[in-house]
C-alpha cells in the first residue's frame, strides 16, 4: 500500500521504560525492543525498512 508520505497506524506496543528497537532476523521481521530491564522479541507478518 503506497501511502505518499502519510502515517498508518496498524498496531500498538507498549512497554514500559523502551529505550530502543531494531528490526533483525535474516528477514528483518523481528522486532527487537530493549527496555530498562529487558530485551523483547516479536516475529512480525512483515520486514522491516531496508538498510541503506
Amino acid at each position: 500500500m503506497r501511502t505518499r508520505g502519510l502515517s498508518i497506524s496498524i498496531g500498538e506496543i507498549i512497554l514500559a521504560g523502551t529505550t530502543n528497537f531494531v528490526f533483525g532476523g535474516s528477514h528483518r521481521n523481528i522486532l527487537f525492543i530493549e527496555t530498562d530491564n529487558a530485551i523483547w522479541a516479536a516475529v512480525l507478518a512483515t520486514a522491516g525498512a531496508e538498510r541503506p
